[in-house]
């Protein structure tokens, strides 16, 4: 019996590959992504992760726009994550 999730991610880097493996594995459901503030903006994030499911042939997936700030004040560091989050890798 496959797991139901619901991901809350911020994707950069490692959470675009956390999403991958669940999106492949065949013991998990995704039921929806809720992207929010952290590497990115959430909703570069959700391009993000729009992005990457398209690349990994699973675009069923169903991806909200979550929190747009963090509980704390904090600027997005460019420098490590790239504008984009993902090191601006495309």
């Amino acid at each position: 019996m496959k797991k139901s999730v619901i991901l809350d991610v911020d994707t950069g880097i490692d959470d675009g590959v956390a999403i991958m493996l669940g999106a492949l594995c065949d013991e998990l459901d995704i039921k929806l992504i809720c992207t929010c503030f952290g590497n990115t903006s959430a909703e570069n994030s959700a391009v993000n992760t729009a992005n990457l499911l398209s690349h990994i042939g699973k675009n069923d997936k169903k991806i909200v726009v979550g929190s747009t700030s963090g509980i704390l004040k904090i600027r997005q560091n460019v420098n490590v994550h790239g504008k984009n989050g993902l090191g601006d890798y495309p």
